[in-house]
């Protein structure tokens, strides 16, 4: 079923967005499914400015105020709440601060990580971090 949706996308830059929509529908999906009311994402500054650049690069500039807010209202069907508590923090500072207090974290690799296909938010990613 993934083949059939990535299959008729051509470039790095669609395959990524695609893989982003999925992980977060799947992400508030799974909170709907368990009643969380809340979903707290680690979205850091650094984050913001690369998906801010990208979207605005794919077009997408209007969705950004929504997605800069601290506190995102649900999206369509789901009923959890998006919260972004970190994204006035660097990503630089939440990598040593995990690092001191011996915290695990959780990195989600993208299309263009796996794939080592460049894509726009790789290109600019690479200027940022």
């Amino acid at each position: 079923k993934l083949q059939s949706i990535f299959q008729p996308l051509t470039t790095a830059s669609q395959r990524e967005d695609a893989l982003i929509s999925l992980v977060n529908r799947a992400l508030l999906q799974f909170a709907d499914h368990h009643t969380f009311a809340t979903v707290f994402c680690g979205t850091t500054i650094t984050s913001l400015a690369i998906n801010t650049i990208t979207d605005v690069c794919n077009g997408r500039g209007l969705q950004l105020p929504q997605k800069l807010l601290f506190m995102q209202p649900p999206i369509s069907d789901m009923k959890a709440t998006i919260v972004q508590p970190m994204k006035n923090v660097t990503r630089l500072e939440v990598m040593q601060y995990c690092k001191h207090k011996g915290l695990k974290t959780l990195y989600i690799p993208r299309w263009s990580d796996v794939m080592k296909t460049p894509s726009i938010r790789s290109i600019t990613k690479g200027t940022y971090t």
